[in-house]
């Protein structure tokens, strides 16, 4: 059966068959080839019959992919019969994909500041945050992710996920934001700012050991702080609350309010309070009543102050102390599930002592605190002479090094986080306070015997501590709060290549240089180690490093951002390196980094230019030439839009725009949008980039490829080289083409032949590249 043909109205230059056709196919090829070469090359060729083949080839274009999406098509528009297309299936293991694309779990800041905080997500990749602020350029502004909050003594404590690996800077409350409010500037002053870091050897050595301190968040998802909600003063308010009576259970009290409620108290029968059982709703009520020993006619009082018979004041916290597992089973409810407790208020008495005066305040209600854990945080007693300081706990089972939260119950002594200086047995240990004293006194340690804490390695984890909600209206107190921004002037730790070795080793500390991100991120996946200084060790050829990074240094093109997707680093590099105009490519199996244009020191080059090679048609293969012209769509003058982002500490680092063009461009030329914010923090560098665009578009109009001998003179992708070939025409204008290329790809097979593939790279009559030329001389509009 004849296959079917699909042909251009008036043409059979672009017949089109399957791919199978390897003889129509070869047609087209020639066909199309020579037309271009009638256009450029003038074999009499005109614009007329240019403009022919144009509209002839985009007829064949659209026949080709008609036929390939089994379209019945009609090209003299009397009918045109669709079949639709199946829609594409999903593929699999998407869900961490669809959270590193989604806007709601960015890093960056947004124009939106005034939001609520986003939280952290199971499966949420961890960020890097990589930059250093030079000259009053870069540093890099973050929105992490809530991944936990608590309360300890009604006192608010939250853990932000802030970066894969060890932030150098030190948080400061005036670079930190909630919402739009500075963090320098809300009503608690008392907030504070500290990173938890450990690496993974330190977790290792303990994995049971969590790196967070402050006592009040925890590693692991079972042991928890939370606030309920406000026992309102109000008649027929209702109230709920549960617990998991497997856990300890650890509750305390704090009265909210304004004025005097030193006599004000709230009332309710527990005939107006019932239990349920989480697992099946089941009303256990009476049961509950029974075990408490309770009558439903008893009377329960809240606020009730044993000490002077009346209510608590304004601020006070009652603490109710640590209840002990009541066991899985208790009244039916199995392990994981919860007693849950509704009651309503049945008065509000402003005068419960009667040999008291009447309260004259607002008792707004009581709230209540819950930390609920498995584990039955050790208690013990210290004993400190100077900055030692001896803690003896029964069976504490900490060794050397290891780093412990101690919270100080009584004594003088300064709770936080220590690290164990001698463990003397295996009830006593001790540690090396910051402040020396002669104090003694009780303590706790909250510890999670059994817990396996390595998900926290080598996270840099932002604690804040401190009322940091939004101011709330009369009676409310909220639970949530405005999303956090933060300010880093430097970001991760790294070894600087940047800066070669010093006493035969690499620096650790913060970088702005692209090639210090390349090598961090080759070291993550352990394909290179700043301890191992041999060249041949490394993935990536650092023999160019320095003069890579003077240029850098001279044109201020830095990195400074987040990397918040999960990528291939490869494609990350590849795809980056351009904006630094640099390639990143692969030679002799190694890595490595390459300018774009050619450099005189660290300058741009602006001197005449020496080839790496010249080919004449003695060296290429005979057939083997292809020269391949850009369409005019992609070699006109188009506006260049920037986008970059802002990093000025003192304000919220927001996205910023430019449109760079040349000045002869007309307004209403075509825009094309650059992105450059996930890592730049410069006009300088986005102006830079979009004049080499521009550049090299207005000047470079084709691409070539050869077949030459196996070379063995060590070119590399990007090198310049000069092709000096005999054009010969049957018009009998017979000359000779000396061109510029830049070397975009060279592959070899096994018959000794190599291909070459580069892209035109003009120059000026002396020899000087003209896409520099244009950078530096042009005048361009910058708006």
């Amino acid at each position: 059966m004849k296959k079917p043909t699909y042909s251009a109205p008036d043409s059979d230059l672009f017949e089109y068959q399957p791919p199978e056709s390897n003889y129509i196919a070869e047609k087209i090829r020639q066909t199309a080839l020579s037309l271009k070469s009638d256009f450029y090359f003038g074999k009499g060729g005109t614009a007329v019959s240019f403009v022919r083949y144009q509209i002839a080839y985009i007829e064949y274009q659209a026949r080709k992919a008609a036929f390939e999406a089994r379209v019945q098509y009609s090209s003299r528009g009397q009918s045109q019969t669709f079949k639709a297309a199946p829609q594409p299936k999903a593929p699999p293991a998407r869900a961490a994909r669809k959270l590193d694309d989604s806007l709601l779990t960015g890093k960056k800041p947004s124009a939106d500041i005034d939001k609520k905080q986003q939280l952290a997500t199971p499966g949420e990749t961890i960020p890097i945050v990589f930059g250093k602020r030079v000259s009053n350029i870069g540093g890099v502004w973050v929105q992490p992710s809530l991944v936990k909050a608590g309360t300890k003594l009604f006192v608010g404590s939250f853990l932000y996920a802030i970066s894969q690996g060890e932030i150098v800077s030190t948080p400061v409350k005036y670079r930190a934001w909630a919402g739009p409010r500075s963090l320098a500037f809300i009503d608690d002053q008392a907030i504070t700012l500290q990173h938890d870091y450990a690496t993974a050897a330190e977790i290792a050595a303990a994995p049971d050991t969590c790196p967070i301190g402050g006592g009040t968040l925890f590693c692991g998802v079972e042991t928890y702080s939370y606030l309920s909600q406000l026992q309102k003063a109000e008649v027929g308010a209702v109230y709920t609350y549960s617990y998991n009576p497997s856990n300890y259970y650890t509750t305390r009290f704090i009265t909210r309010g304004i004025g005097s409620t030193s006599n004000t108290v709230i009332e309710l029968t527990f005939n107006d309070m019932y239990a349920f059982n989480s697992d099946n709703g089941a009303d256990i009520t009476s049961a509950y009543l029974a075990y408490l020993g309770l009558d439903p006619t008893d009377v329960a009082i809240i606020n009730y102050n044993p000490a002077t018979g009346g209510g608590f004041t304004v601020g006070t916290i009652d603490d109710f102390g640590t209840q002990a597992p009541l066991g899985p089973g208790f009244l039916g409810i199995p392990a994981g599930a919860r007693l849950v407790i509704q009651f309503t208020i049945t008065a509000v008495n402003t005068q419960f002592n009667p040999a008291l005066p009447a309260s004259t305040g607002t008792l707004y209600g009581v709230q209540q605190e819950n930390i609920e854990s498995p584990y039955n945080f050790l208690t013990g007693t210290y004993s400190q002479s100077g900055t030692t300081v001896t803690v003896t706990a029964t069976a504490h089972g900490l060794i050397v090094t290891n780093t412990v939260y101690v919270e100080i119950t009584s004594g003088n002594g300064v709770e936080g986080t220590y690290t164990v200086a001698t463990v003397p047995n295996a009830n006593s240990f001790t540690y090396t306070a910051g402040t020396s004293l002669t104090t003694s006194g009780n303590l706790y340690l909250p510890l999670t015997p059994g817990a396996d804490n390595s998900a926290y390695a080598d996270i840099t984890f932002l604690r804040v501590e401190g009322d940091i909600y939004e101011p709330p209206s009369e009676g409310s107190y909220p639970t949530t709060t405005k999303q956090l921004f933060i300010y880093y002037e430097q970001g991760i730790k790294v070894d600087l290549y940047s800066g070669g070795l010093v006493g035969g080793v690499y620096p650790r500390g913060a970088s702005n240089q692209f090639v210090d991100l390349a090598m961090y991120l080759f070291t993550i996946y352990k394909r290179a180690d700043g301890a191992d200084t041999a060249d041949i060790a490394s993935p990536i050829y650092i023999g160019n490093f320095a003069s890579i990074v003077a240029f850098c240094n001279q044109y201020q093109f830095f990195f400074n951002g987040v990397l918040e997707d999960s990528v291939n680093i490869i494609d990350l590099l590849s795809q980056l390196a351009s904006y630094f105009l640099l390639s990143f490519l692969s030679v002799g199996g190694q890595y490595r980094l390459e300018p774009l244009l050619p450099l005189d020191g660290n300058e741009l080059d602006e001197t005449a230019l020496t080839p790496a090679a010249t080919f004449t048609e003695d060296e290429i293969l005979p057939g083997s030439f292809n020269k391949s012209f850009y369409p005019i769509t992609d070699r006109q003058d188009f506006i260049a839009v920037m986008l970059y982002r802002e990093a000025n500490p003192s304000e919220i680092g927001i996205q910023r725009t430019i449109q760079v063009s040349y000045d002869t461009t007309a307004l209403d030329a075509p825009v094309e949008q650059f992105d450059m914010t996930d890592f730049c923090t410069s006009q300088n560098h986005a102006t830079t980039y979009a004049g080499y665009e521009l550049a090299k578009r207005r000047k470079s109009t084709h691409t070539i490829s050869f077949e030459t001998a196996l070379i063995v003179t060590g070119l590399i992708p990007t090198d310049i080289i000069k092709v000096d070939r005999q054009r010969i025409s049957s018009a009998g204008d017979d000359r000779s083409e000396i061109e510029w290329y830049q070397i975009s790809s060279i592959t070899f097979n096994a018959e000794g032949r190599s291909t070459i593939e580069a892209e035109h790279f003009p120059v000026t009559a002396g020899d000087v590249s003209s896409i520099i030329d244009s950078m530096v001389n042009d005048s361009f509009r910058i708006i």
